[in-house]
């Protein structure tokens, strides 16, 4: 998944905090949602655009929990 890129290829592909996100959360879910609380795949917008909710449990996760960029 990772490979080494130019710091001026990073700049290019992602110019700002929105476009890393939209890749973040193309590549989290790429296979589809699964709630890490409950299991249940159904989900619906959280509360942001880069935000899943779960529909059974109401579970709100993020592109970046449980990803190196949370602490």
């Amino acid at each position: 998944m990772f490979q080494e890129i130019s710091i001026t290829t990073f700049n290019k592909a992602f110019k700002n905090e929105d476009d890393c996100k939209q890749y973040l959360f193309a590549m989290k879910w790429k296979d589809g949602y699964k709630c890490r609380r409950c299991g249940s795949t159904g989900s619906n917008k959280g509360k942001t655009s880069f935000h899943l909710r779960c529909k059974f449990c109401a579970y709100d996760e993020s592109v970046t929990a449980h990803t190196m960029f949370i602490s």
